[in-house]
């Protein structure tokens, strides 16, 4: 299994959050594991979002293997997840959504990567390891 970190193994400009100038970072954390039962958070400090950016890209990941995706999709939905929208200014002007980067923040302390637009979260990339700390950081940096 190959490990990526977004520090070395991108180019300096191509990072694993796409370097845009974020305007908003929509949060949605799940209350319960029943869909719908959700609580949103909208986050317009420009700042803050690139440090919450920061710290999600300095963390190493890595491509989940089949049965790792099968357990990851399980927890999606389980409370205390947060699942990540960042919106370019354009992106709210016009209602697209071509920037938009989504991931989530599981309660194990695991990190789950989706690619840009993919509003299925599907799994590409996880963190290696599980991270509650940083996780507990950037929660408490939006609350």
């Amino acid at each position: 299994m190959t490990l990526l970190c977004s520090g070395c193994a991108f180019a300096e400009s191509d990072n694993l959050i796409p370097d845009y100038n974020y305007t908003q970072l929509f949060v949605e954390k799940r209350l319960s594991s029943h869909i719908g039962d959700v609580e949103y958070k909208k986050v317009w400090d420009k700042d803050e979002i690139k440090e919450i950016k920061d710290l999600l890209n300095s963390v190493p990941v890595e491509s989940p293997g089949d049965q790792q995706k099968e357990k990851i999709k399980s927890q999606l939905n389980e409370k205390g997840t947060y699942i990540f929208s960042f919106y370019t200014q354009k992106d709210l002007d016009n209602r697209t959504t071509e920037s938009v980067f989504y991931l989530a923040l599981l309660q194990s302390g695991q990190i789950v990567y989706s690619d840009p637009k993919d509003h299925e979260m599907s799994i590409r990339l996880v963190s290696a390891e599980n991270k509650p700390e940083l996780v507990k950081k950037i929660i408490e940096k939006i609350y």
